[in-house]
């Protein structure tokens, strides 16, 4: 090709970088390298490890580029002629002239040095969001497209709901490496000001600032504050303001696009004016089984893994995580091993973050637990299977949908007396379902609210928690408070009936979900609403009664007195035998609380006499236990228990 006398170039406006630096250097630089170029090319040249190209916060720069455009034909040639012409600094002669506004071109996957950062967050494939980026790629192309753009009235605005660290980020960043476009992002509280004029004007020189940096994507990042006065309520002149930027007239005169995107962790934080500007509405939500191993394996897949590491079956015990809690997991396990190989003890690495992830992580979530069958091995025994314990039956109807998902997971209701150990239980069911199976335990008067339509949202989003956290095993406790019989309720706005007629829909939708659970708890069956009862719904019925035998009440005590420090003295054998005959899980645990304290009581009366020291272990002795067993009081009477037998034998079928 002919080599070029002279070039000029202009630099790209791009959110990432100032157009007004010097950057000669690096420009001459590139151009060492004999370079082919011809009018119209944008050249991305990279900056790393240039002195020229320095970051004002001191900190490393995280987009290691610079775009230039060819603005006019090298060599003095006619533009039609579409030839390539050589440029190289030895010869040709290299003009910047101002600054332009250009797609930016795709960077293919080490052409060009990054900053250090992971590739998955520069990926325009990203993997477990793949998804949400085709889904948001169809939306925003025909805004990008010249033949359609002219028809289209307003700019792209698209909300992405999901919850936070889901990667709707990367979801954005994704869409732009894919459609050529400049990213640039604020957030929502940085838009909000005290008066309506003061947001106004923000709102104005956001828009501009934008449409100076076209073709792009301005990014507002957390939109639940935007549109709000400082009460808090909905401003109109702030949402009028924001629609009137949203619907102007997108391509005139050649206009390059501007795509304007909101995140929002879920829409009914966003006040119902800016829910309206936005055209679409897409959700992120959180990853399955398969997008979670993808993700774990490409989050490690830089890390040396130990060969004992399965990253499917670590997809399996992180039900419920999102790409945020997957990085935070990673990195806790790298820190554990790091932790390992300098104190040279061993240990394993994912258990010191699991249990922490399971408590830092969002309220909302749905955690995943890790219970342990140690404690509900002393639970009463079933009272129609004198021979088998109470679980045996749970574990046979959880078990088999869990290892088999082509068979449909029904519902189970338990029947209690008092505090017999449900709770337990519940945990237990995870367990034996040979998964990490999350377990989202919901009580049921938390889900009335006094707001019209808060009560049955509440009922929904625990079963769409449930389902994205899937495998799971929802456990209603008080069901009977949620759903009592409908028509017979006090109150004059009818809740309680919205609220299981919603809990009924639920449950009917649960045939597709094969991986969700429902377990229900009340001791109060005769106040439920019968059409709970019904096949396809609560189709299996347990009843959980009060250990009766004396070798149930000893495994009950052995499992609360296992953290105990007991003496030499204390026959546990003994205490089963003295005790009431009926006694619950609570009152087993109360009688171990209270001799524990008898016990505190002692050592400190020995302490103050100067018979013994604080540093000694706390040992219970016999004759605390047949103190606290003096002053215990069943919480369950005979009468109680006829009652609750009585109900067994009306809803317990032959």
């Amino acid at each position: 090709p002919p080599i070029a006398g002279s070039l000029c170039v202009a630099i790209v406006e791009s959110p990432q970088y100032k157009t007004g630096g010097n950057y000669d250097n690096i420009l001459r630089k590139h151009f060492e390298t004999p370079r082919l170029v011809k009018a119209g090319d944008v050249l991305c040249i990279p900056t790393r490890h240039s002195a020229d190209f320095l970051s004002e916060e001191k900190a490393p720069q995280r987009w290691p580029v610079l775009y230039y455009q060819v603005k006019r034909q090298p060599g003095g040639q006619d533009r039609s002629e579409n030839l390539c012409y050589l440029v190289d600094t030895k010869s040709t002669n290299v003009y910047l002239e101002g600054s332009v506004n250009a797609f930016a071109p795709v960077r293919l996957e080490g052409a060009v040095a990054t900053d250090g950062g992971h590739p998955l967050w520069d990926s325009d494939c990203p993997p477990g969001l793949t998804s949400a980026v085709d889904e948001l790629t169809v939306v925003a192309l025909p805004y990008v497209s010249s033949s359609s753009a002219a028809l289209l009235d307003g700019q792209c605005s698209v909300l992405l709901c999901g919850p936070s660290g889901a990667g709707k980020t990367v979801v954005v960043r994704a869409v732009c490496r894919r459609l050529n476009l400049h990213l640039a992002q604020m957030s929502g509280a940085s838009l909000c000001r005290e008066t309506a004029a003061a947001a106004e004007a923000r709102l104005r020189s956001a828009f501009s600032r934008a449409a100076a940096l076209a073709p792009c994507v301005l990014l507002v990042k957390g939109v639940e504050p935007l549109g709000r006065d400082s009460g808090g309520k909905e401003d109109a002149r702030v949402t009028h303001t924001l629609r009137q930027l949203l619907w102007e007239r997108q391509r005139e005169a050649g206009r390059l696009p501007v795509l304007v995107l909101g995140t929002a962790v879920s829409r009914q934080g966003v006040v119902p004016g800016v829910q309206s500007c936005f055209l679409h509405e897409l959700r992120v939500d959180r990853p399955d089984e398969g997008s979670r191993a993808a993700i774990l394996q490409a989050l490690a897949h830089a890390s040396p893994l130990g060969p004992d590491v399965s990253l499917a079956r670590l997809a399996q015990h992180t039900a419920g995580f999102v790409l945020g809690d997957l990085c935070a997991l990673l990195s806790g396990a790298c820190r554990a091993a790091y932790a390992r190989v300098a104190q040279a003890w061993p240990c394993d690495d994912r258990q010191p973050c699991g249990p922490r992830m399971a408590g830092e992580r969002d309220s909302s979530y749905v955690s995943a637990q890790f219970p342990q069958w140690n404690a509900p091995r002393g639970t009463s025994r079933h009272h129609r299977r004198p021979k088998r314990d109470v679980h045996t039956p749970i574990i046979g109807t959880v078990t088999p949908p869990f290892c088999y998902l082509c068979l449909i997971v029904s519902r189970l209701c338990f029947r209690k007396r008092g505090k017999v150990g449900y709770v337990t239980l519940e945990r237990g069911v995870a367990d034996f379902a040979r998964a990490c199976v999350s377990t989202d335990s919901v009580k049921g008067p938390e889900l009335i609210n006094m707001y019209v339509g808060q009560s049955e949202e509440n009922v929904r989003d625990v079963f769409a928690r449930a389902r994205s956290a899937a495998p799971c095993v929802v456990f209603f406790d008080e069901l009977d408070s949620l759903a009592p019989n409908r028509g017979r309720s006090g109150d004059s706005g009818g809740v309680t009936d919205r609220v299981v007629s919603q809990l009924l829909a639920e449950l009917d939708g649960m045939h597709t979900s094969g991986d969700v659970f429902v377990v229900g708890a009340t001791n109060r069956p005769d106040l439920l609403d019968p059409a709970l009862l019904r096949p396809g719904r609560f189709d299996k019925m347990l009843y959980v009664g009060v250990s009766e035998d004396r070798a149930a009440q000893l495994r009950v005590l052995r499992a609360v007195t296992r953290k105990l420090t007991l003496g030499g003295d204390v026959s546990l054998e003994a205490l089963v035998e003295a005790a009431p005959p009926c006694l619950t899980g609570a009152d087993m645990y109360a009688l171990a609380s209270h001799a524990m304290m008898a016990a505190v009581k002692r050592k400190i009366a020995l302490i103050e006499r100067a018979e013994d020291t604080e540093e000694s272990e706390l040992v219970v002795e016999d004759g605390d236990f047949r103190a606290a067993l003096g002053t215990l009081q069943p919480s369950v009477t005979e009468e109680e228990l006829r009652q609750y037998e009585a109900l067994r034998q009306r809803h317990t079928p032959a």
